[in-house]
This record gives structure tokens, C-alpha cells and sequence, in this order.
């Protein structure tokens, strides 16, 4: 019976697994995600309070944004977040100090503000100091500022720009990319390393302009230096730089007009990150190309690929996000998201530590007991570095301590019932540990130096 009981349990537990995520983002060294039952989660770095979760805490675990339960889509930037509810508000939260949250000033939010009053919300794209959406009717709006690349859009609140109707729309770092209802291909901002794809490298501060004449784009991913793009015909397309082979064409050379990528007609989706490409071909099937640094690319390498290699043999990648450090986040068809590349700020892992992966990792899906209230929170850790212990105070009752090392392998565990508490490191060697501490509010970890 006993046994019986396990395996039950174990299978349970991979059902709640499987129907865990339903989308997610990641921006700046943070990622957000929506699970299936339309809660909010965050991770990762969060000097701007991009994380919404009322402070500007880094959170390794993943963490509960508020309370509500009715979000539909999220959007990370570099340093700020959107979401959209199923009421069709849009909400910001994170860096302001250019008006990108749409708010009507220029003060950091810490959670989750509404930008206006308007219910007709349907998606929304972010990447430092300006922000672009697109209501349920297609019109196109943006807000901020960044005067040298977008001297036409100068506002701390949302304003339409032009009458026509858009498909889809892609911010890059001082570019935009967008698709009109008819397919056609429009630019503006910054055009370094002819990321355009007009011919030229000239910049387009004053509005869109449409790049070509045909109408078969049906989408479209930007980052920094390099644009990618799929046709209805499936066919895929890349232009700007490509000293990492990011473009995947086989080649080092930068692109100033849209080139052919291989010649299948069976891509899905593309994502342009940082000098890498991400793509999901029809059968579900993960490729990508470019730098490899930090296993960004998720071969299980580091090394840099100028054309196209498969990433593992799974057959129902569903989503894939930018992400603008040397790494990406993943959404297979069953729910599961996984991570890969550099870990700073356990952006890609959620589990409470920043080691690297080179191939795509299980993120795992938390339970509500994993909600942090940092917001009515404060831990405290000092000396940091230390020669003997570090002394720990919390503001919310301390219930266990726990010391890793780099490897994350378990040390110590102590277990406490007080606000405060002196974990003795005076047994362990010279170097560097992760402290992991439990309160009745949430979890926390710190890294510290033993001198």
C-alpha cells in the first residue's frame, strides 16, 4: 500500500507539473511568468523593482506578485515588466525614470501600477526607455522617452501613433520593428549594422518607414544588432549584424537587407536575443545559432554556431522570449519551462541558485507556500565577508538556515525559532556560500564570503 501511495503521489505531482506554465517573458536578468490558473511569478534580478513584489530585493526562488489571479499576458523589459488582465488593463511596474510605465510620471513602482483607464489592452512590448502596444482594434500606442532614436514619441502616458492597424509590433533596443494588418514591414529608431534591412545604416527618428514592398511578413523578432524574420510561406529571414554568426546564414558578415536562412519553409517562430537567434521549427523542434559563451544556445556547449544547430530532440517547443543577458528561457506544449546560459541572478532557475546550465533546464513550478511578502520583510546579514559567523536578523520569525556551497550542495542546515540567529561558518574553508533562509513570510538567499 505503501508504495502504491508514492507512486500515486509522484504522479500527481508530475500532472501539477505539466499543466504549470502558461507564458512567460524574461528581460534584463529577470524573468515573469503566468501559470495556468492566472498567477502572477517572478525571479531574478530586481535593483528597479522589476519584479513587482514591493521592493528591489534580487529573488533566486520564484516568487508570488501579489495576490490577484486573473492575468493574461506579461511582458519583461530591461529593467521594468508589463501585464495585461483579462479585464484588458495593463499594469507596469520597475524603472520610470523616462516615463515608460505609462503612469503620468516619471516614480518607480515597486508593484504593479494601471496604466490609464482603458480595458481594451492586447499586447505590449518593452526595451529601455520607450514602450509600444497594441489595443484590440490593432491601433498602435507608445510612451516614454528616448529623444535620440524616437524624437516623436515624448510622453509619460500612452499616445496613438498614426491610424493604421498592426499585426504584430517588436522593440529593440533602439529600434522597432512592426508588421501591419497587410503583412507589410515597417522600421524606425536606430538603424546600426543596417538592422532595418533597407540597404542602409541611416537612422528614422521621425516615424515608421515600410522596409520593401512586400507583404508576406508574418513575424518579426528584434533585439539589439540583429533582426529575424519568418514569411508566410515559413520561409526564414535574417539582417544587421552577425559577427557571431547570430544571423545563422553560415557566415560572420553583417547583413543590410533581409537574407534567406537555409531554404526550408517550415519555421514556426524566431527569437532574436543577445547576438543570438532562437527558432521553433513546424514539427516543435528547437535551433539556434550565434554566441555560446555562457551555453546560451543550449547545445551543451560553449561554443559559438554560425548556422543553425538543434538543441536536444524534444518535439513540442512551444515559446520562446529574448532575454538580454547571455541567456533564454523556454515553453514547451505540456506546461514546463526551462532555462539555460548564464544564471547571475537565478533568473533561468528559480530554485535559490545561479549556476549556469549549458542545455535547457526544468524550472520548477512553486507552490503558494513559496510566496515571498518581502514587501513587509527585511533580512539583514552581517559581517558579509566574515571570519566566523554571519549574524541574521529578520523582522519575520526565522524558522531554518541552511549553508551551499558554489556546487549547491547542502552544508549545513540549523534549525531556528527566533528573529535572529549567529550561523557559525568558523568550520568551513576560505571562499564563497549561498545562505538560504526560511521565515514565515518567504525565503531568502544571500551569497557571503568566509575570509
Amino acid at each position: 500500500m505503501k508504495k502504491i501511495t508514492q507512486i500515486t503521489i509522484i504522479l500527481i505531482a508530475a500532472a501539477l507539473q505539466a499543466q504549470c506554465w502558461s507564458t512567460f517573458d524574461s528581460g534584463g536578468g529577470h524573468t515573469v511568468a503566468l501559470k495556468s490558473d492566472g498567477t502572477l511569478w517572478a525571479w531574478g534580478a530586481n535593483y528597479n523593482g522589476q519584479l513587482g513584489i514591493g521592493n528591489n530585493v534580487d529573488q533566486y526562488f520564484i516568487t508570488r506578485v501579489g495576490t490577484d489571479s486573473n492575468w493574461v499576458s506579461v511582458d519583461a523589459g530591461d529593467s521594468d515588466s508589463f501585464a495585461i488582465k483579462n479585464d484588458g488593463t495593463l499594469w507596469g511596474w520597475g524603472r520610470n525614470e523616462y516615463g515608460q510605465l505609462g503612469t503620468g510620471s516619471a516614480e518607480q513602482s515597486l508593484t504593479p501600477i494601471q496604466v490609464g483607464t482603458d480595458t481594451n489592452w492586447k499586447s505590449v512590448s518593452n526595451h529601455g526607455y520607450h514602450t509600444l502596444a497594441l489595443k484590440t482594434d490593432n491601433t498602435l500606442w507608445g510612451w516614454g522617452n528616448e529623444t535620440v532614436y524616437f524624437g516623436f514619441i515624448n510622453s509619460m502616458v500612452p499616445v496613438q501613433i498614426g491610424t493604421d492597424t498592426w499585426k504584430s509590433i517588436n522593440t529593440g533596443q533602439h529600434y522597432v520593428m512592426g508588421i501591419k494588418t497587410d503583412g507589410t514591414l515597417w522600421a524606425w529608431g536606430r538603424n546600426e549594422y543596417g538592422v532595418f534591412g533597407n540597404g542602409t545604416t541611416t537612422n528614422q527618428p521621425s516615424g515608421p518607414i515600410q522596409i520593401g514592398t512586400e507583404n508576406q511578413w508574418d513575424s518579426i523578432a528584434v533585439f539589439s544588432d540583429h533582426t529575424m524574420a519568418i514569411k508566410l510561406d515559413g520561409s526564414l529571414w535574417g539582417w544587421g549584424a552577425n559577427y557571431y554568426g547570430q544571423l545563422g546564414d553560415g557566415t560572420v558578415t553583417n547583413r543590410l537587407a533581409p537574407t534567406r536562412i537555409g531554404t526550408g519553409y517550415n519555421w514556426r517562430s524566431v527569437n532574436s536575443g543577445y547576438l543570438t537567434t532562437h527558432a521553433i521549427k513546424t514539427d516543435g523542434t528547437l535551433w539556434a545559432s550565434g554566441f555560446n559563451s555562457s551555453g546560451q544556445l543550449g547545445d551543451g556547449t560553449t561554443l559559438t554556431r554560425v548556422t543553425p544547430v538543434q538543441i536536444g530532440t524534444s518535439t513540442n517547443w512551444k515559446l520562446l522570449k529574448p532575454n538580454f543577458t547571455y541567456c533564454q528561457v523556454g515553453l514547451k506544449d505540456d506546461g514546463k519551462l526551462y532555462g539555460w546560459g548564464s544564471n547571475q541572478y537565478g533568473q533561468t532557475s528559480g530554485d535559490g541558485n545561479n549556476f549556469q546550465h549549458n542545455s535547457p533546464t526544468l524550472i520548477g513550478c512553486p507552490a503558494l507556500s513559496i510566496n515571498s511578502e518581502f514587501a513587509q520583510q527585511s533580512i539583514s546579514f552581517f559581517p558579509n565577508p566574515t571570519r566566523n559567523a554571519i549574524h541574521i536578523t529578520s523582522n519575520a520569525a526565522i524558522t531554518s538556515v541552511q549553508l551551499f556551497d558554489v556546487q549547491g550542495r547542502i552544508l549545513e542546515t540549523t534549525t531556528v525559532n527566533d528573529d535572529a540567529v549567529d550561523f557559525d561558518l568558523s568550520q568551513q574553508g576560505s571562499g564563497v556560500y549561498f545562505v538560504k533562509v526560511y521565515t514565515v513570510k518567504g525565503v531568502k538567499v544571500e551569497k557571503v564570503i568566509k575570509e
